[in-house]
């Protein structure tokens, strides 16, 4: 698990997710954090009901499930899997 640092150093431009509902989180953290500057895409298997965050400059931009997520400026596609472009996101 994750708590928004990777490797002991803190993210401050970061997609995080939870393999929970909004409604069902309480102090747990993030099952997957990734750090914005080492990634360029990313997919992985999910509910559009979990929870996404996330977060540019330590300042959270979007947090909510995955269904509700996407934005004109926020793009990401998601089915039985997430998928994400970093380009999308800036």
């Amino acid at each position: 698990m994750h708590n928004g640092f990777i490797n002991n150093i803190e993210v401050k431009n970061k997609i995080e997710v939870w393999n929970l509902e909004t409604y069902q989180i309480k102090d747990q953290n993030p099952n997957w954090v990734w750090n914005l500057d080492d990634i360029k895409e990313i997919l992985i298997p999910c509910n559009i009901k979990w929870r996404i965050r996330l977060t540019k400059d330590s300042n959270i931009i979007k947090d909510n499930s995955i269904k509700y997520f996407e934005k004109e400026k926020n793009k990401i596609y998601f089915h039985s899997y997430l998928y994400i472009n970093k380009k999308n996101l800036e």
